[in-house]
């Protein structure tokens, strides 16, 4: 058991401490959120969002994602110069250099693509199966538990979220 209480370290915690062990405390033992908003965590949220409505229903509603991503995109003003000149000002304080982020109709076409195979890559790897739980963690950890309607006992998947 790590000094988190939990039984794994996902990539971004450790690369959270490497980077900054006060900011790994901040977040990972003290749970303080201490991340802005950006294009990379609503887009995660979302794509997320929509794949465990799918494991729940099996429909998948990409329309729906595609539209969530858009809201967030307006809310937020991801694509306005202003957005774009803090982005700029934030790195080059950090003596990095700015990022080019994509635009928005980018950003829908990768969420299209990240989940249209999704029904297919799972009817063909585990036909039958039946969804006994998706859980994610604060962490970025989630657990995903299939089972084939022939199977005895459900096999357990973990795996750790990487970013996109």
């Amino acid at each position: 058991m790590f000094p988190t209480n939990k039984p794994h370290v996902s990539y971004s915690e450790i690369r959270t401490w490497k980077e900054c062990p006060y900011r790994h405390k901040l977040r990972y033992i003290d749970g303080i959120d201490l991340d802005d908003v950006s294009q990379y965590l609503d887009y995660g949220t979302l794509l997320h969002a929509c794949l465990e409505e799918y494991l729940a229903t099996r429909e998948l509603n990409v329309e729906k994602l595609k539209a969530d991503i858009t809201k967030a995109w307006d809310e937020r003003g991801y694509d306005t110069p202003e957005y774009i000149e803090r982005l700029t000002k934030k790195a080059e304080s950090r003596g990095e250099k700015p990022r080019i982020l994509p635009p928005l109709e980018t950003w829908l076409e990768y969420a299209e693509n990240s989940v249209t195979h999704v029904p297919e890559f799972l009817e063909t790897n585990f036909p039958n199966w039946t969804l006994i739980s998706a859980e994610e963690q604060r962490t970025y950890a989630g657990c995903l538990k299939l089972a084939r309607k022939e199977m005895v006992t459900p096999r357990v998947f973990k795996a750790l979220m990487y970013q996109t």
